[in-house]
């Protein structure tokens, strides 16, 4: 499987901030980081593999930069939606 994101508008951040995606698992064990979005106009990231098996919600957070400092989510969630292959 394939999953490629790609900013569907301007993304406005502040330059001491990151936006991170994450792998919800079904049984709602802890997320799991699939890295850091970028953010410019026709940025897009690919992700292949089993890294989405067993995984019903994808999440995106707000980070320091370069991403969560514990391998957790730490920020706010600003964007959530289910997720099935």
């Amino acid at each position: 499987a394939t999953l490629v994101t790609r900013p569907i508008g301007p993304v406005a951040l502040r330059s001491d901030r990151s936006l991170e995606l994450w792998a919800v698992p079904k049984d709602g064990g802890t997320p799991r980081s699939l890295g850091v979005l970028p953010t410019g106009s026709g940025a897009t990231v690919a992700l292949r593999g089993k890294v989405l098996a067993d995984v019903d919600t994808l999440a995106v957070t707000i980070e320091p930069p370069g991403g969560s400092p514990t391998g957790k989510p730490t920020g706010p969630i600003v964007y959530a939606g289910k997720f099935s292959l």
